[in-house]
């Protein structure tokens, strides 16, 4: 879980730097809310960031060792 969650966070770094400075404009819309292209893409790593975010904070452990 460790080693997945080290790739995902070093593929989301580079991708924020690349798009932050390599990437096209995103446009706004009328209400001034940022349009989201990528929503479905981004939710199973947010979901596993959150759990191993809780399973911390509650004191378990998700290893599959004993």
């Amino acid at each position: 879980m460790g080693i997945a969650a080290a790739v995902m966070t070093a593929f989301y770094s580079w991708r924020l730097l690349f798009m932050t400075f390599h990437g096209k404009p995103v446009p706004m819309s009328n209400d001034g809310a940022m349009c989201m292209n990528h929503r479905r893409s981004c939710i199973l790593p947010l979901f596993c960031c959150a759990v191993g975010l809780f399973s911390g904070v509650l004191g378990t452990s998700l290893s599959v060792t004993a």
